[in-house]
């Protein structure tokens, strides 16, 4: 089975007054298997200590929260993403996703579609 790299993220919201819309920090781990143990997949030869650091900080927060408030997937979404920019001017972005897909991964009706991961 290929293994693909997927992305946890975390992105919290700020209030108005601060100056700040939104912050977001995510790292990246291997798809399968999915659970709890959220193993983030660092490069020490490309990152930082401290960039390793706050990954593993990071992982540990978000797997602390998917514990305590026993949390479980409930949407997969799949898109293909064209990102228009001009060439070092970050000011204005566009994105425009395509190919959107949104798989349902619950089982609140009994029905199990996530197996075991």
């Amino acid at each position: 089975m290929d293994m693909k790299t997927i992305f946890i993220e975390r992105k919290t919201h700020r209030e108005d007054w601060t100056g700040e819309k939104f912050v977001k920090a995510r790292f990246p781990i291997k798809e399968h298997p999915m659970d709890a143990e959220l193993q983030p997949l660092v490069d020490k030869d490309k990152q930082t200590q401290a960039e390793v650091d706050s990954t593993i900080q990071l992982a540990s927060e978000i797997q602390y929260r998917i514990l305590t408030k026993q949390l479980h997937p409930v949407t997969r979404t799949f898109y293909n993403r064209t990102a228009f920019q001009l060439p070092r001017d970050p000011r204005v972005r566009i994105s425009l996703d395509t190919e959107l897909t949104m798989v349902r991964e619950d089982n609140w009706d009994g029905q199990t579609r996530t197996g075991d991961n």
